[in-house]
C-alpha cells in the first residue's frame, strides 16, 4: 500500500536514515540544499510532503497527530526500524508528537526553529483571522503576510531570488491544506513534557534573528531535554535551512556523527 505522503530521498538506501519535517506554509523543497549536502556526506535523507502540502494530498484534519501518523506511516512503508527525526517550525510540532507516541522508533531529533510551548489564545486568535484571510485572498496574500518574518531583513533586501524561492513554495500549497495546519497547529498539545521525557540525544537549532522562535526558546528546549545541544546560526532569522543552508548541514552532519553511540546509551 502507497504512503499518504509524497516524498523524495537521496544518498546511499543503506545508511541510516534521517527525515526531514518542512514547515508551514513550505514543502520539502525548503530542505533541498541541506538534504544535498548530508547525502554527499554519505547519509539516507528522506523528505515527505506533509499533508495538505507540496504533492501531499490535502485533508480536513490539519492536526499534529494526525501528521505524525502520517509520518510513521510513511516509515513503516519504508521499512525503518528507528530513525533520525528532524522538523523545522510547524515539522517540529509533528516531530515532538512523533516522540510522544513512538520514542522509541527516533534514534534522535533535530528540531530547528520550533518550539515545544502550544499557542496561547492570543495565537489561537491569531491562527483563526490567518485562515480566514487565506480563505478570502488566497495563497499570495498569505505569502505577502509571512514573508517579512520568515527571513531576515538582509536577505529581504539583497537576495530577490531566495525572496522569490521562498514565495514559490508558498504559492504551491493549496488553500485547503494551509486552511487546515492553521486550524492544527492552533490546537495542538505542549511538547515540554515529551522533550524532558524523552532520553535520545537532540539538536536543537535556530537563527540569530528568529522573531517567531526566537534563540530564547531553543535555550528552553535545551534546558528541557535531557541531553541537548545548541546551534545558534548567525545571519539567519526563521528560515535557517535556507537562509544558511551550509551552515545548517554541517551543523547536522557534525551531530549524526554522535548519534549512535548516544542512542545506544540511551536504549
Amino acid at each position: 500500500m502507497e504512503p499518504l505522503l509524497s516524498y523524495e530521498e537521496r544518498g546511499p538506501a543503506d545508511a541510516d536514515a534521517v527525515l526531514l519535517l518542512h514547515g508551514f506554509p513550505l514543502h520539502r523543497g525548503m530542505w533541498t540544499a541541506v538534504a544535498e549536502a548530508l547525502a554527499a556526506a554519505g547519509h539516507r535523507v528522506i523528505l515527505p510532503d506533509l499533508r495538505g502540502h507540496g504533492d501531499s494530498a490535502a485533508s480536513e484534519d490539519g492536526s499534529m497527530t494526525a501528521m505524525a501518523e502520517d509520518v510513521l506511516a510513511l516509515a513503516h512503508h519504508l521499512g525503518l526500524q528507528r530513525f533520525v527525526l528532524g522538523g523545522f517550525s510547524m515539522g517540529g510540532y509533528v516531530a515532538l508528537e512523533v516522540a510522544r507516541r513512538a520514542p522509541q522508533r527516533l534514534r534522535g531529533l533535530v528540531l530547528v526553529d520550533t518550539r515545544t510551548g502550544a499557542d496561547d489564545e492570543a495565537a489561537r486568535r491569531g491562527r483563526k483571522d490567518t485562515a480566514a484571510m487565506v480563505r478570502r485572498e488566497g495563497m499570495r496574500a498569505l505569502a505577502d503576510a509571512m514573508l517579512p518574518k520568515l527571513l531576515a531583513k538582509r536577505h529581504l533586501e539583497q537576495h530577490p531570488d531566495l525572496v522569490a524561492a521562498v514565495r514559490a513554495m508558498i504559492l504551491e500549497n493549496p488553500v485547503d491544506g494551509a486552511v487546515a495546519a492553521l486550524s492544527g497547529m492552533a490546537v495542538r498539545r505542549d511538547q515540554a513534557d515529551t522533550l524532558k521525557a524523552y532520553g535520545g540525544p537532540v539538536l536543537v537549532l535556530v537563527g540569530k534573528e528568529d522573531t517567531i522562535t526566537p534563540v530564547e526558546e531553543a535555550e528552553s528546549m535545551v534546558a528541557t531535554a535531557e541531553r541537548a545541544g545548541l546551534e545558534v546560526i548567525e545571519g539567519a532569522a526563521h528560515l535557517v535551512p535556507l537562509e544558511r543552508a551550509p551552515e545548517c548541514a554541517a551543523a547536522v552532519a557534525q551531530w549524526l556523527t554522535a548519534v549512535p553511540e548516544a542512542a545506544t546509551r540511551t536504549a
